[in-house]
């Protein structure tokens, strides 16, 4: 069961993300948030290497990491506060863990060479352009795919702290792949109960939002480098479109007809008492046959 608590990060006091976080308490109000900050951490038993990146230049790299430790030691919601949600997570599956697809369809032609037919990546690398988003992921205390990632990251460190050859998303899905995780975007349902949502449940590009998405992830695209000010433009321009789907949304519920409210049932002591009152029903709604004396023979 997954618990109903909210891991978020704030390595960086930046105020964009103390306002995401509250935004999203807002949505969550049956969820216990938990903002995890530095001196927090220093709590938890951490990697040595793990440690030297969240004091470095650039902790948000650790972040991926951390995700994994705080739900495998706690269980609950990991959310990158750069996400908007349109409804709560009330209708999401109750699996031991679900995850979200990360989709760059140009990227991905450039990688279709590394896949075979059924979508099995062919080689042991990265297939850069499917991996899993690191926006939100949720799992139950313990799950042994956590510890599998944090091990993977451990021993790809290097690589990471470049952040040219392998992104947390590739990183997270080669994790996946000994679980049955194929690299397409679709809807898969690997071992030990994980569930993955295609793209279209969480996209970071505001074309691909529809009524099914849980929300907008606004980290962007991770195979496409951007600047600061390409990134802040981006965000600007994915939350007026999110505003402007959000309010799409509400427009169609308002006219979706009520739901009819169910009459309640009288609670049964055992089964046959249930099915008697069925009986009881049905006998009320069969019209007693006519007397036969009512109808006499027309042959007469």
């Amino acid at each position: 069961m997954i618990p109903r608590t909210v891991h978020c990060l704030d390595l960086w006091g930046r105020r964009y993300d103390r306002k995401r976080i509250a935004e999203l308490e807002g949505m969550l109000p049956e969820h216990e948030f938990i903002c995890w900050d530095t001196s927090r951490l220093a709590g938890e038993d951490l990697p040595e290497e793990i440690l030297k990146m969240i004091d470095g230049p650039d902790p948000e790299r650790s972040s991926s990491y951390l995700c994994a430790h705080l739900l495998y030691r706690y269980g609950g919601v990991y959310m990158d506060p750069s996400t908007v949600l349109f409804r709560d997570l009330s209708d999401m599956s109750p699996a031991g863990m679900y995850c979200f697809r990360e989709y760059g369809p140009a990227k991905m032609e450039e990688s279709s060479s590394l896949l075979n037919a059924y979508g099995n990546a062919l080689g042991t690398g990265s297939v850069p352009g499917s991996g899993i988003s690191t926006a939100l992921m949720a799992s139950e205390k313990g799950h042994p795919l956590l510890e599998r990632f944090m091990q993977l990251f451990l021993d790809n460190i290097r690589k990471i702290k470049k952040e040219k050859d392998l992104t947390p998303e590739d990183l997270w899905a080669m994790a996946m792949r000994g679980w049955g995780l194929r690299y397409r975007d679709e809807m898969q349902i690997l071992y030990f109960g994980v569930l993955v949502y295609p793209s279209s449940y969480l996209p970071s590009d505001p074309s691909r939002l529809t009524s099914l998405s849980l929300g907008l992830s606004l980290r962007g695209d991770p195979w496409q480098r951007r600047g600061k000010l390409a990134m802040d433009l981006y965000r600007r321009k994915s939350m007026k479109a999110a505003k402007a789907h959000a309010a799409s949304l509400a427009e169609l519920s308002e006219l979706m007809p009520p739901m009819p409210v169910m009459p309640e049932e009288p609670e049964q002591s055992s089964p046959e008492a249930f099915f008697s009152a069925m009986d009881d029903e049905r006998d009320k709604e069969i019209p007693a046959p006519a007397d036969e004396d009512d109808h006499p023979d027309e042959s007469e």
